[in-house]
């Protein structure tokens, strides 16, 4: 909680076992069509990676605030990990797909004559 960087190393490393099963888990499951493309291994690295470049956005929650809980963490690691199943899956990334969704909203929004963000709903 206090932002020690060698902490969450070793909680990367606690929990890598979990997931890979997690990983592991998505990849029999609605990731099936990936498992030739993606091992487990590669799915917790990727998410490794995108962890690392993204500490300021990983280590806290909605709020803002520090994850104060493993349930908070495994929940985030378990969305992350989902993005980038989706990244693969896709061949872009998530936020890719949401941003060009918003745009597409936003021009047909304006070619029909109504106000942008008359409606705030989105893919999620």
């Amino acid at each position: 909680m206090t932002g020690d960087a060698e902490a969450r190393q070793r909680l990367l490393e606690l929990t890598r076992d979990r997931l890979l099963c997690h990983a592991r888990h998505f990849l029999h499951g609605r990731y099936a069509r990936l498992e030739p493309f993606a091992q487990t291994d590669d799915v917790v690295q990727q998410l490794y990676i995108k962890i690392l470049q993204n500490q300021d956005r990983f280590w806290v929650n909605a709020d803002g605030e520090p994850m104060r809980t493993l349930a908070e963490f495994f929940g985030h690691t378990s969305a992350w990990m989902r993005d980038v199943l989706c990244d693969r899956a896709l061949g872009i990334a998530v936020r890719t797909v949401k941003l060009r969704w918003m745009k597409g909203r936003l021009q047909v929004q304006q070619a029909l004559g109504g106000a942008p963000f008359d409606d705030t709903g989105s893919p999620d």
